[in-house]
């Protein structure tokens, strides 16, 4: 059987876990013609063991395996000594896509729980506009859009943009990502005035 079909059979979606877990058996993969590595009859029946193994109680690792000896096929000599450095890369090989969306999950929670601990008032919008203002910075679409929670429009045409009483002016029209400046606050006089 083929490294990918062993990998499918066993439900492995990395290449190094289905390495680590022939290394710690002690079995080495033959090649056939095409140059593919494969698993002998025998060492499918011995790696299907042991993965009835893993899956029969939670705490069963390769370290606490016991082959039965089927067909006279025995692990590879000096495979024991091994054992005990893939123990703890095998206890720790936990599927990294898991590990990922629970490290996601827990970026997004800890965002909820500074925005709580910390909630922005109403004016903070305010505030940090006046000091980009004050400053002069150049801000890109998206710290507009974090600071506003709109994006200002996109193309070449668009020179100017108020939103919530807030004038942006476009800075730069030929870098990749275009600046834009808070040129300032727009009072209801000033609307009247402009119409």
């Amino acid at each position: 059987m083929r490294l990918k079909e062993l990998m499918k059979r066993y439900g492995i979606n990395s290449r190094q876990t289905m390495y680590n877990r022939l290394k710690g058996l002690g079995l080495e993969l033959q090649k056939d013609a095409d140059g593919s590595n494969y698993a002998a009859p025998e060492q499918v029946e011995l790696l299907d063991e042991f993965n009835a193994h893993l899956k029969a109680a939670p705490g069963n690792t390769i370290a606490n395996f016991t082959p039965r000896a089927k067909n006279g096929y025995q692990p590879a000599v000096g495979a024991e000594p091994r054992r005990e450095a893939i123990v703890t890369s095998e206890a720790q090989l936990i599927d990294t896509d898991a590990i990922l969306s629970q490290q996601v999950a827990m970026e997004q929670l800890l965002g909820i729980l500074v925005e709580h601990i910390n909630p922005r008032t109403p004016l903070w919008r305010h505030r940090e506009l006046l000091e980009a203002q004050t400053h002069k910075l150049p801000l890109t679409r998206s710290d507009i859009h974090q600071l506003v929670g709109v994006r200002p429009p996109s193309g070449k045409h668009v020179q100017e943009w108020l939103y919530d009483g807030w004038l942006f002016k476009r800075l730069d029209w030929k870098k990749p990502k275009a600046l834009w400046m808070v040129a300032g606050k727009i009072t209801d006089n000033e609307l009247t005035s402009e119409r």
